[in-house]
């Protein structure tokens, strides 16, 4: 019995990613490229710009021309 406890705190144990995501913190179009084995992403309003550097590795989930949401 004691063995389903263990394994049910396992499953519930909180953890930071080990990647973590990058949050918009503002409305915006996004751009993207890539240079020097560097993905450079761009969101930009009409009042903002935020410029967000990543390794070429990693996986980006949104694309050029998506519009974000805060």
């Amino acid at each position: 019995m004691t063995q389903g406890v263990d394994r049910i705190k396992q499953l519930f144990e909180v953890r930071s990613p080990s990647l973590p995501a990058i949050v918009a913190p503002f409305d915006g179009k996004v751009s993207l490229y890539e240079h020097n084995k560097l993905k450079y992403i761009r969101v930009l309003s009409d009042y903002q710009k935020k410029t967000y550097v990543v390794k070429a590795d990693y996986e980006v989930t949104v694309k050029k021309g998506m519009e974000l949401l805060k």
